[in-house]
């Protein structure tokens, strides 16, 4: 969360260099936090990125990391 915070936003590709991850694991990682309501979905298909979802006011809602 605290690279999303820094750059606004997060691609799976990024996930992947991040954690360390294969493309199917850094997939499911952004999927759970999607589903925990940390991030939403921007794009379609390729151009697909998240961007951390904020209360009413702007402030974040967690700073939960994802990564082990």
């Amino acid at each position: 969360m605290r690279y999303v915070d820094k750059f606004g936003r997060i691609t799976r590709k990024e996930t992947c260099n991040l954690c360390q991850v294969g493309p199917f694991q850094a997939y499911r990682i952004v999927s759970r936090m999607v589903q925990k309501g940390l991030l939403i979905v921007k794009g379609q298909k390729k151009a697909r990125y998240y961007e951390r979802r904020t209360q009413n006011n702007g402030a974040p809602l967690s700073n939960n990391s994802a990564c082990k």
